[in-house]
């Protein structure tokens, strides 16, 4: 494999390969791309951007948040964490208001601008999106994608935001014979009995939804919220959006190989001699290694928004 650490700084660019071990994870969940690395070198003052490129494939470009410098007996060693460029999303506000027919390009491009973001190009409109104090850009995204398309939005590629289904995914295959491992995996930590929801005067218990899949396992979870005016003509579709996200990743189908073939999010795999993954899309991506060797996990989530 053909692993590629890239640090630039406001001067110069730095290929990083002596002594290079990362951690990489993507989840159709998490609004970016997340990264740590440890390498050999001397210090790189005043680090920018960095990215991750696997044969060729960028997987992850992103801001360095957390830098760590250190010489001691045995050498030199820079430790780092990273999260794609889309994290910022989440850490800027929406400007709040009602906005009216307003189309998904608009969206992104209504608020701000936020440099290394890219979107999906996609002119489908809602009949308006309310934006309410404090409501982070991807929030608004959010409720926008359930609104217009009935599902929860995703980083494809590096930085981009989309919003519908990848139209021509490309097929992955492995064999267990190829595979190092494989399995399942189920988690209920998020997972909601019961959810409540005020009316426009305030009276809570107004709208009422429940999780039968939780409760059948002894999970008791009672959730209240105030009347959510994203869903002002429905407030009941409000109630299943938030149960349908309490559900993410509840149950989990994964594949371990070694190297990694270029998937990304949405794309399609299949597991061929055990029947585990039959043509379902991947979820997650996680890949951990160093400049020679290196472990791809692909997961597939069978819940609310993947079936």
């Amino acid at each position: 494999m053909n692993v590629v650490m890239q640090i630039q700084n406001l001067t110069s660019t730095y290929n990083l390969m002596n002594g290079l071990k990362f951690s990489f994870k993507k989840d159709v969940y998490t609004p970016y791309t997340t990264m740590t690395a440890t390498f050999s070198y001397l210090c790189i003052t005043n680090p920018k951007r960095i990215r991750l490129t696997i044969d060729g494939v960028m997987v992850h470009e992103g801001i360095i948040e957390h830098y760590q410098y250190e010489k001691n007996a045995d050498g030199q060693t820079i430790k780092l964490k990273s999260k794609g460029y889309t994290s910022l999303l989440t850490q800027n506000e929406a400007t709040p208001g009602l906005y009216s027919n307003i189309t998904f390009n608009q969206l992104m491009e209504t608020f701000l601008t936020i440099p290394n973001i890219t979107h999906e190009n996609n002119s489908s409109n809602s009949s308006y999106v309310y934006i309410e104090k404090n409501t982070d850009i991807w929030q608004a995204i959010a409720s926008y994608c359930y609104k217009v398309f009935g599902r929860y939005p995703y980083i494809s590629g590096t930085n981009t935001v989309t919003v519908t289904q990848k139209a021509n995914p490309i097929s992955f295959t492995k064999t267990t014979n190829e595979a190092y491992g494989w399995g399942m995996e189920y988690d209920y930590t998020n997972l909601l009995s019961h959810l409540h929801m005020a009316d426009i005067n305030g009276t809570y218990n107004t709208y009422n939804t429940a999780d039968s899949s939780a409760t059948q396992r002894n999970i008791y979870r009672h959730k209240h919220y105030d009347l959510d005016e994203q869903f002002l003509d429905n407030p009941a579709t409000a109630l299943q959006y938030k149960l349908k996200y309490s559900r993410r990743a509840t149950q989990n189908a994964y594949c371990i190989y070694k190297g990694y073939d270029g998937e990304d999010l949405n794309d399609l795999f299949t597991l061929t001699g055990d029947g585990l993954i039959s043509n379902k899309r991947i979820s997650a991506i996680e890949i951990n290694g160093d400049s020679n060797n290196i472990m791809t996990k692909i997961s597939a989530y069978q819940d609310s928004f993947n079936i």
